[in-house]
């Protein structure tokens, strides 16, 4: 049986680019990545010697690659595949830079673009003075910003006669089209991720707007960008179990077709949308949450920048250990704990622990835990003092001595809940019908059956009657079940 040929780093998008660069393009390029617009690694300023070193063929293969380039940190092809994304990026980048600097028309009508979408996204934030200072803190110059904006949504801006990684772009008169649908693009997306946002703080509104959204981008279904939000929106809307399969299958099917970034925020849209019903306890949801969660880790769309984020770390973590995923989810809090940001690490693993012990059925082990670690992050202290009561009204369940330390850790969440004032009131209420819940149900555990029965009775009807359900209503669930 023949050897296989090995794989020539040619076949890679960012050395096929390279290729077709004269020896001066080179140079420039190298200098443009080089010139501190953000830190390059050790092994990116290999990759950027190695291709100035085998300019323009590039006949080695992946293993030879690998050998030409610095060994500490230890070399992965999984980091090569990072490091040679953002090279990527930043090639892409330049290219259009040098048309736009070919070309002025075309950068005026991109620096009128820019400040056009900034104006919009102002809009479409509304009042939010903190969203707009986080918003013009990612703004950069107009033209850069923008630039950046074309590189992330090319396939947007391309004509479709315009091969999609062309050097060359189109003229201005044949983009002028694309560049109205890469508004609308940013309009769609910018509004799926505020309902994402909505359902995270369980806030409801009342904006109407999805209408002319699924209709706009149902008239597009030919860009996959267009598609797949689509998608997703119908399932954020409708929450069809059958919109869901095919948002699934079409994002597998359609998503190398899009940036690796864009990919990444899609999928985390996706994720957000099905994490209420995985939180409700839809074994089904759970599960295809925890793959979806998967397919982002093997298809490296959840580090950037050499930071993954807390959500998303915490998510992967949370759920696999509902589902007693626990090795999976040791593995993986191994591997990419170092991710994290450093002033919130040490709390986020403390809590993820505290949670596994829960689901373990270490009670005690995670209640001890909890009481020894001082949590600063305030999202994550809420959370620790949620997993702490739920810990120990079943502790309390097999032994009423812990009553009176279950009253009063419940009386200080109830403390913190109310003294927050940039949690939403629905999203405060659903706490604090958690602890109201966890009270009614202390009161009546340990009472006689016909009362106990009655008590169980009037608290499912309670359950069922909050405006607001309680953060948990499904463990709430659970342990009724559990008085008979």
């Amino acid at each position: 049986m023949a050897n296989t040929p090995p794989r020539l780093i040619i076949q890679r998008k960012f050395f096929s680019y390279l290729s077709h660069l004269s020896p001066k393009e080179l140079d420039d390029f190298i200098g443009f990545a080089r010139s501190g617009r953000r830190k390059l690694s050790a092994i990116e300023s290999g990759l950027l010697t190695v291709a100035s070193r085998h300019h323009p063929h590039y006949g080695i293969g992946e293993a030879q690659l690998r050998s030409e380039l610095p060994s500490q940190p230890p070399l992965t092809p999984a980091k090569v595949n990072v490091y040679l994304s953002r090279l990527t990026e930043d090639l892409e980048t330049r290219l259009v830079q040098w048309e736009a600097e070919r070309d002025p028309m075309l950068k005026r009508q991109l620096l009128i673009r820019a400040h056009r979408r900034l104006f919009n996204e102002r809009a479409f934030f509304g009042e939010s003075e903190k969203l707009r200072e986080e918003l013009a803190a990612r703004t950069h110059s107009g033209i850069d910003h923008h630039l950046h904006l074309f590189q992330v949504n090319a396939e947007l801006f391309y004509h479709s006669h315009t091969p999609k990684y062309a050097k060359e772009v189109s003229t201005l008169d044949d983009m002028e089209e694309n560049l109205e649908l890469f508004h609308k693009g940013i309009g769609l997306r910018l509004f799926c991720q505020k309902i994402s946002r909505s359902m995270f703080l369980s806030t409801t509104t009342e904006n109407n707007d999805h209408h002319a959204w699924l209709e706009f981008s149902g008239r597009h279904m030919d860009l996959p960008f267009f598609r797949l939000y689509h998608n997703l929106l119908r399932f954020q809307i409708h929450k069809d179990p059958q919109d869901l399969q095919v948002m699934i299958w079409e994002f597998k099917e359609y998503n190398s077709v899009l940036d690796r970034r864009e990919r990444a925020i899609c999928i985390g849209l996706m994720i957000n949308a099905i994490n209420p019903f995985s939180i409700a306890g839809d074994e089904t949801y759970r599960a295809i949450h925890f793959e979806l969660l998967n397919y982002t880790m093997e298809h490296d769309l959840a580090v950037f920048d050499d930071e993954m984020s807390m959500n998303l770390f915490n998510n992967y973590c949370v759920v696999g250990s509902t589902l007693k995923k626990f090795g999976e989810v040791k593995t993986f809090m191994k591997k990419y704990s170092d991710y994290l940001k450093v002033e919130s690490k040490n709390e986020l693993i403390d809590l993820l622990e505290c949670t596994i012990h829960y689901e373990k059925g270490k009670l005690k082990e995670g209640y001890q835990k909890l009481n020894t670690v001082s949590f600063k992050n305030i999202q994550i202290r809420i959370r620790a003092r949620s997993l702490q009561v739920k810990c120990l009204y079943e502790l309390f369940e097999a032994d009423r001595s812990y009553q009176e330390t279950l009253s009063s850790q419940l009386n200080n969440f109830r403390r913190l809940i109310k003294n927050q004032k940039t949690m939403g009131d629905d999203r405060k209420r659903s706490y604090l019908n958690l602890i109201s819940m966890i009270r009614k149900m202390a009161a009546g555990r340990h009472k006689r059956v016909p009362e106990k029965s009655r008590i169980k009775q009037e608290l499912e009807t309670i359950l069922h009657q909050f405006k607001h359900p309680p953060v948990s209503r499904l463990w709430i669930l659970e342990r009724l079940e559990q008085w008979g």
